[in-house]
């Protein structure tokens, strides 16, 4: 399609990429406003066929909404009540999202736990940013599995991709203690390492879905957005944190500027990544500023026997497989 660069916004990217939104029901878990998830919303909503925001809150959900509205008013926006810490919430909204009866065309799996300073658990004992972030994504997508198959069967045109939202600081700290990758006997805790190792578990994610559902049409990315400063999520490292990932100098100013992103230009690559066909043929690929970048993956986030012992645990935890 386009030539993406770090300007790309993802309103840029949505207008060049509108005859494939055209048509197309989107999922999109984590919607608050000025984050990634409602910027996503607002630059799909022209063009999509329907799109679905799923979030814990509803009055957040509907702020959202209104927000868009006041810009597409013919958005065909839909609300599910989603929260990635309880087993029991995912499996309902994913019954909300089946009983629509939609093909799913596109999930964003954009939602992220903020970085509790101390040890947390989900409600189903896991380790909240892990437990949030990869299983309840897992769950979730693996419940409304069957309608992106759907349409899949019923869009010979368009291939449904799931995209997961990760990040840069995989690299940092991200290793997953496959001992005890849910955290669930240790005590020991440390926010940076514990969410690195949750983007972690996104990218092993999306290279295990690309190549069991390759044979049924079906692409996977992930994705890091740069940081954004201005997200709850981009604001959650302070300066100190930073400047010991090396992202800031001791005068506090970004040592790698092509890090850095506006709201817009660091949701781009998620647009790119559902709806750019030039990459229906890089399933399973780990994207920065809308292009391939498996080059900066870690290697224990490109490792085929961790790929696929996460995805036979995460199973295990969740009690549910993806159905083909």
């Amino acid at each position: 399609m386009s030539t993406w660069t770090l300007e790309t916004t993802a309103e840029d990217a949505a207008t060049a990429l509108r005859d494939q939104i055209r048509g197309k029901n989107v999922i999109v878990t984590g919607v608050s406003l000025k984050g990634l998830g409602a910027e996503t919303v607002r630059v799909l909503a022209p063009y999509a066929k329907t799109i679905i925001l799923a979030g814990r809150s509803q009055a957040k959900i509907d702020e959202t909404i209104a927000e868009v509205k006041k810009e597409t008013p013919s958005a065909n926006l839909k609300s599910v009540i989603l929260d990635l810490a309880s087993l029991d919430s995912v499996r309902k909204a994913a019954a909300d999202v089946n009983a629509l009866g939609l093909p799913i065309h596109v999930i964003i799996n954009n939602a992220a736990s903020p970085q509790p300073p101390t040890l947390t658990k989900t409600v189903d004992g896991f380790e909240t940013q892990i437990g949030a972030n990869h299983l309840g994504h897992f769950l979730f997508n693996a419940l409304i599995f069957p309608a992106v198959l759907q349409a899949a069967k019923e869009d010979k045109g368009f291939a449904p991709r799931v995209v997961s939202v990760s990040s840069g600081a995989h690299a940092f700290s991200g290793e997953i203690n496959f001992d005890d990758p849910w955290s669930q006997r240790t005590e020991t805790y440390n926010k940076t390492a514990a969410y690195a190792a949750s983007k972690t578990a996104n990218i092993l994610y999306t290279r295990r879905l690309a190549k069991l559902f390759k044979a049924h049409g079906v692409l996977a990315f992930s994705l890091s957005p740069g940081l954004v400063r201005s997200t709850t999520m981009g604001g959650a490292a302070s300066d100190a944190e930073l400047q010991s990932f090396g992202l800031l100098d001791a005068q506090g100013q970004p040592t790698v500027p092509e890090l850095w992103k506006t709201l817009g230009t660091g949701t781009s690559t998620q647009v790119i990544a559902a709806f750019d066909p030039v990459l229906k043929d890089k399933s399973g690929t780990y994207l920065v500023d809308g292009k391939d970048a498996d080059e900066q993956l870690a290697p224990f986030a490109k490792d085929a026997e961790k790929e696929e012992k996460l995805w036979q645990l995460s199973e295990q935890a969740v009690g549910q497989k993806f159905s083909a």
